[in-house]
């Protein structure tokens, strides 16, 4: 009897070695998956900040070189002002094509200084946007290269941006614009692709790129688990514990939370830099 109460006693503290041996080996397990994915989410996060941000430079620098051209201005020029000068017209909306072909945007116009279009390829009939007619302004008073936010054109759908190269000519020794080119870029060819790719295989990591509205967080891009999102889903900055809304009051870093869907997430939220932009890169907390 006495032997039997020993040999329980050994069995029962063993189990509860092993039950604590198992349970600290699963905490421990855990916290190391845990750490890892946040390192994963951090990672990729900062990679698409990087993308991001270099593929916002490099369309910059595409008007840059637009605005640097003394020859485009001067040809522009000469057309508008020389009456025998007609000739100009088809070679340079040749150029608008070939432009907008060989660097993929949408559409590419023409513009004077007062915002009036002049050319456009493909050709378009039509009022042209407001918003757009004030940046080409904008432009041509900065005498700058800009980069508008993502918007759609009223009574239109798709959502784009527009890239703006004022045409500078030198006049007594000073520089001044003479036209305005306007190229529209077409996210959903690279730069939406691009925001939602990932390195890994996973059934739930997203990509998110937002910004503040008002008193809302404006969802920019396509979503994995809503259709027709971008520019349409927002949010109250006030939603409790949402990472969009999170990070376009400024916050970086890692935290938990409940994402569009009301599902729990991890999440790495990060600024664009010289943008409106923010970005969260999330993983459903169960996977």
């Amino acid at each position: 009897m006495t032997i039997s109460w020993k040999l329980l006693l050994v069995f029962f503290l063993l189990a509860v070695g092993i039950g604590v041996a198992g349970f600290l080996y699963l905490e421990n397990q855990q916290a190391f998956i845990k750490r890892h994915q946040e390192e994963e989410l951090a990672a990729i996060a900062d990679l698409k900040v990087g993308q991001i941000v270099n593929w916002r430079q490099e369309r910059i620098s595409d008007a840059e070189a637009i605005t640097q051209n003394p020859l485009l201005a001067r040809t522009v020029q000469q057309w508008r002002t020389e009456p025998d000068a007609a000739w100009l017209k088809p070679e340079l909306l040749g150029w608008l094509t070939a432009l907008r072909q060989a660097y993929g945007y949408r559409n590419a116009f023409l513009l004077d200084t007062e915002g009036a279009l002049l050319l456009a390829s493909p050709e378009r009939d039509g009022p042209f946007d407001p918003n757009r007619i004030h940046l080409a302004l904008q432009a041509a008073r900065t005498q700058q290269a800009l980069l508008s936010d993502l918007h759609s054109d009223a009574g239109a759908t798709n959502a784009h941006l527009d890239l703006v190269a004022p045409l500078l000519s030198v006049q007594g020794g000073e520089s001044v614009p003479v036209a305005v080119v306007l190229l529209e870029i077409a996210p959903d060819e690279f730069l939406y692709p691009m925001i939602q790719s990932w390195p890994t295989p996973s059934e739930s990591v997203e990509t998110l790129l937002v910004e503040r509205d008002g008193d809302d967080v404006l969802y920019l891009n396509d979503l994995r688990f809503r259709k027709n999102a971008a520019l349409a889903l927002r949010l109250p900055l006030s939603t409790e514990r949402l990472p969009a809304a999170a990070a376009v009051r400024g916050y970086e870093g890692i935290l938990a939370g409940i994402d569009y869907r009301g599902v729990p997430v991890w999440a790495a939220a990060r600024a664009i830099p010289n943008s409106p932009w923010s970005l969260v890169a999330k993983i459903d907390a169960a996977e």
